[in-house]
């Protein structure tokens, strides 16, 4: 099921900053491997945990930051998804009593 998700210009932004954050996160990671040249034996460890722990909380932030819609269901002929925020969803028609149980 393609999608197009329309944003405002609030949510566009902050949908931007976030990932644009995640990938300075995962790039940034890497100044600790150049960093682990430059140190003692005894605190390498520091700067192995520090690139893999910032590594894996841009991966993270990256996946979050991605997931505009959640999908609950999907079937030949309906979609139902979970975290759009409700100014959004005031703007649709109303659902129809039959899909009411589907949340």
């Amino acid at each position: 099921m393609d999608l197009a998700i329309p944003l405002c210009a609030q949510h566009r932004m902050r949908f931007q900053w976030l990932r644009m954050a995640a990938i300075l996160m995962m790039i940034g990671s890497s100044i600790f491997v150049i960093i682990s040249f430059f140190l003692p034996p005894d605190y390498l460890a520091y700067a192995v945990f520090s690139f893999f722990g910032l590594l894996l909380i841009g991966f993270v932030t990256w996946l979050v930051a991605g997931q505009l819609l959640r999908p609950k269901l999907i079937n030949e002929s309906l979609g139902v998804f979970r975290g759009a925020g409700e100014h959004f969803l005031a703007q649709l028609p109303q659902k129809p009593p039959s899909l009411a149980a589907l949340g």
